[in-house]
């Protein structure tokens, strides 16, 4: 057992979740150590804060929410199924959505020390497919320029 409590990782988690909301880039830096990796199945382990967040920002476009579905910890661990939403309503009334997991290790202090996120990327490209044959990016412009 850490020295942490389950209150404390799960405090800091949502304030995670809360700097996400609000898009708060230099909060959700701040909740990194300096020596933190992270990164995801797609594009790999990022080894410091800086590193981290040039690909998070790099790969998140702001009109796409993510919002998390349910998370749980164990220890320090963190595991969170999370969901992004592209913008705009699909002709049925639907939304075009698609999920992933992401881990986090807290290291004490406020900061995380590990990240690492699992999109469905198979999900992913479904949906933004869909999207576009929809006709979404007219309206909203492309969100994810890397699959266009």
């Amino acid at each position: 057992m850490s020295d942490h409590s389950r209150d404390e990782v799960e405090g800091h988690f949502q304030c995670w979740r809360e700097a996400i909301d609000r898009r708060d880039i230099e909060a959700m830096a701040s909740m990194f150590s300096d020596d933190a990796r992270g990164g995801n199945s797609q594009f790999g382990l990022f080894e410091g804060r800086d590193a981290i967040m040039r690909f998070t920002m790099d790969r998140w476009p702001a009109s796409v929410p993510n919002k998390s579905v349910w998370h749980v910890i164990d220890d320090l661990r963190v595991v969170n199924k999370w969901r992004e939403t592209l913008p705009g309503e699909a002709p049925d009334g639907s939304d075009y959505h698609y999920f992933g997991i992401s881990e986090f290790i807290y290291a004490g202090s406020s900061q995380w020390n590990f990240m690492y996120g699992i999109p469905d990327v198979i999900g992913l490209t479904r949906v933004h497919a869909r999207w576009l044959k929809d006709g979404q990016a007219d309206r909203f412009g492309e969100v994810y320029p890397g699959l266009a």
